[in-house]
């Protein structure tokens, strides 16, 4: 196996399991008559959201479990982690300098923070799409560097597995 496949699998258990968590965000509308379903659900975002019906989208008129600033945050790392599973992409990401990078990640960081801080402030009190795309936006470049660290990772994973032949 090469350092190539040990990334491929690395980052599809990652998005795997990104995937489900964000999967169970739909158990309100996959399961709506299934109490042990929703209740384990409610209680697993409940550890991580907020859960305020108004914040949340809403189908059918049945909001979902978690908030859309974190259903946006889930897709975005979920989204971001099938982006750069391309190796071609993380390879011409990697020839910038950190410091370039790091103003890519504040740039996307600015309605999220912005957000927060007029939602805190009362001046503004953004809707849920808005809150979506912000919390989509911010975990884009997190998830480069989750999957730089990925990358990281296979190629240690790799070189042992050829030192210990």
């Amino acid at each position: 196996m090469n350092e190539q496949k040990i990334f491929f699998y690395l980052n599809l258990f990652l998005i795997t399991l990104i995937g489900i968590w964000l999967g169970f965000s739909f158990a309100t509308f996959l399961f709506p008559d299934n109490f042990e379903v929703q209740f384990v659900t409610k209680y697993i975002y409940g550890e991580t959201c907020h859960q305020i019906p108004e914040r949340s989208f809403c189908f059918d008129h049945k909001s979902m479990f978690i908030c859309s600033r974190c259903f946006g945050i889930y897709a975005g790392l979920f989204a971001g982690l099938i982006l750069f599973t391309s190796k071609k992409l993380s390879l011409r990401i990697d020839r910038y300098k950190f410091k370039k990078l790091f103003i890519i990640l504040v740039l996307f960081a600015v309605p999220f923070i912005s957000d927060i801080i007029l939602s805190k402030l009362l001046i503004y009190d953004s809707g849920n799409t808005f809150r979506f795309t912000s919390g989509f936006l911010l975990f884009i470049p997190f998830s480069y560097f989750i999957s730089s660290s990925i990358n990281n990772l296979s190629k240690e994973i790799f070189s042992k597995v050829i030192h210990a032949k």
